[in-house]
């Protein structure tokens, strides 16, 4: 037979693990609570995240929109512009990649299909897409008031060199920046407020003003 005191201390010893696992459940039933406490209080968070990124993402695309609706008056002006004979306007449409808003850059024939420039409509059309995308986006990053362009229109179909001459004049008047144009091709400068020859001497390049007559001429 066991013995009565061995009896009596394994009873207490099971009685102290019952108190000490009794104790440790209801430590974890707490810790389980909070837990559950803090999972709801996540979970709501999450949604407020959720809700504030989609007020975000509409007002992004409503003042990318802002700023497309300008962008497409500006290069839809330059297109008809330099290029009228092919009755083309500029269409730009804010999609979302990735998550996050992308805008497409496309061009828009006479029967309102719109494509890639370079792809449907050559480099004539492209280039003038380009120049007028980049002069906006400097000044969008104020980093004018003076813009270089080193035979940067070379794409340009000669044709259309008189009607790129109009749009720079009133890109600079209308924008109110200087338009530095680096070329070799005449008719490109017939709008030009100055125009200077450069000329390579043993002292480096020597720049004269040329007047229109020698324009013609030379």
């Amino acid at each position: 037979m066991m013995d009565l005191n061995v009896f009596e201390k394994n009873l207490s010893d099971l009685s102290d693990l019952q108190q000490k696992l009794i104790g440790e459940r209801s430590a974890l039933l707490r810790k389980q609570t909070q837990k559950i406490q803090e999972l709801e209080k996540l979970k709501l968070e999450s949604l407020e995240i959720q809700k504030a990124k989609l007020v975000l993402e509409d007002l992004i695309k409503q003042f990318i929109g802002f700023q497309l609706e300008k962008i497409r008056e500006y290069v839809s002006y330059g297109l008809k512009t330099v290029i009228p004979d092919q009755n083309i306007e500029f269409d730009c449409n804010v999609t979302t990649k990735m998550n996050k808003p992308w805008v497409e850059l496309l061009t828009k024939n006479s029967e309102g299909v719109s494509e890639n420039a370079l792809e449907a409509f050559g480099g004539s059309v492209a280039q003038v897409e380009s120049l007028i995308l980049r002069v906006l986006a400097i000044l969008q990053l104020k980093l004018y008031p003076m813009i270089v362009l080193d035979e940067s229109l070379n794409a340009v179909s000669e044709e259309y060199l008189p009607n790129l001459s109009v749009l720079l004049n009133e890109l600079s008047k209308q924008l109110n920046i200087k338009i530095l144009l680096v070329t070799h091709n005449k008719e490109i400068l017939a709008n030009a407020t100055r125009v200077y020859r450069a000329t390579e001497t043993s002292r480096g390049l020597k720049f004269t003003e040329v007047h229109s007559s020698e324009m013609v001429t030379t």
